[in-house]
């Protein structure tokens, strides 16, 4: 089985995927992609050419969060930027996703936009992360440091949290401890029937 597991921003996706993860179960994240596509020094160049050098920290690395404050605010910059990265991003999951029905293992893909996605990806069930505003907001407000201005343009970008909730399979609710959201990831394990990827030994 494939499963997307998407939500809004601060509900706690990467928890969950991390949690899957622990389970034995393969995993893919459409954010480590992106992270070490932009490591590409290809990628960097154009960047560079797009945005000019103070997007990059002083190690010569891209600031995701000066990136993003520009294309945020910015409809066209914004698609350049997907348009440079989407592709890459498609075509490694989609690599991830045949892989894993070919050796008939299940595989969870953590994508943010994948209600989003113009060009959908064949996973056979749909996971949202939710959570209440309220506890979003603070989440992204204290542990990313996000702005509410930040957080306004960043959420502009995305379907409507309530737009994810009617149109995924299942919901996990991330409104309370690590713990009592390690159960329902345990639970939605248990529903889905993953089981952890084999392991071959010589």
């Amino acid at each position: 089985m494939i499963v997307g597991l998407t939500g809004g921003l601060g509900c706690g996706k990467s928890e969950v995927l991390k949690i899957i993860r622990e389970y034995g179960i393969d995993v893919i994240s459409a954010d480590d992609v992106v992270h070490e596509l932009l490591r590409s020094p290809d990628i960097k160049s154009k960047l560079k050419e797009a945005f000019g050098e103070g997007i990059f920290d002083e190690s010569g690395e891209v600031n995701r969060r000066i990136l993003a404050n520009i294309v945020f605010k910015n409809k066209e910059k914004l698609e350049f930027l997907n348009s440079l990265i989407h592709p890459f991003v498609r075509e490694i999951i989609r690599f991830r996703i045949g892989e894993s029905r070919r050796q008939g293992e299940d595989l969870v893909v953590e994508i943010p936009l994948l209600l989003e996605a113009g060009d959908p990806y064949e996973v056979d069930v749909i996971v949202v992360v939710s959570a209440p505003i309220n506890l979003i907001l603070e989440r992204l407000k204290n542990f990313r440091g996000w702005t509410e201005e930040e957080i306004k343009d960043r959420m502009k970008s995305q379907l409507p949290l309530e737009e994810k909730e009617k149109r995924a399979h299942y919901v996990v609710y991330n409104d309370g401890s690590l713990e009592e959201l390690k159960e329902k990831v345990k639970l939605l394990i248990e529903k889905l029937k993953l089981r952890p990827k084999k392991r071959y030994y010589s």
